[in-house]
């Protein structure tokens, strides 16, 4: 049964990490990102922002949220959030652990590139199976039409 979000947002603001219940929970998360069940979009949040801010006592990570198929939301929310007034990754930007260097934001401007060409793919069909998908891709087309004139 998947975790509800308040719950979630109820254990990790809590102030309890150590408590049975916040570590069962994290336990149990992260065996279900390694042996890449289905999460929902607030177990994955939940589970992918701890993960990328575990480290050893020497600072160097442990874990990359990319090297997980299950953070690939998670990845882009947050990649999106830092540059989005500036998707080329051109100026200065900055992260919880300072600023980003320009090779990072190199990297990080082509993973928000193939993304974006990955949507471009899905909305560019005339007609999806998915009702919500078929929805948000004519309105896509129809903006970028406008956006276009």
């Amino acid at each position: 049964m998947p975790y509800s979000r308040s719950y979630l947002k109820e254990i990790s603001q809590s102030g309890n990490f150590g408590s049975d219940e916040h570590i069962a929970t994290t336990e149990d998360l992260m065996n279900k990102l390694f042996e890449g069940d289905q999460l929902s979009l607030a177990e994955e949040e939940y589970i992918c922002s701890s993960i990328s801010i575990l480290h050893s006592e020497e600072r160097r990570y442990h874990f990359n949220t990319f090297d997980f198929e299950g953070c690939k939301n998670y990845n882009f929310r947050t990649k999106y959030l830092t540059y989005y007034s500036d998707l080329n990754c051109y100026n200065k930007t900055y992260d919880y652990k300072g600023e980003l260097t320009a090779e990072q934001r190199g990297k990080d401007r082509v993973f928000l590139e193939s993304e974006s060409q990955k949507w471009f793919q899905i909305i560019s069909n005339d007609r999806q199976t998915d009702k919500l998908l078929d929805y948000v891709s004519k309105e896509t087309r129809h903006q970028i039409k406008l956006i276009d004139r």
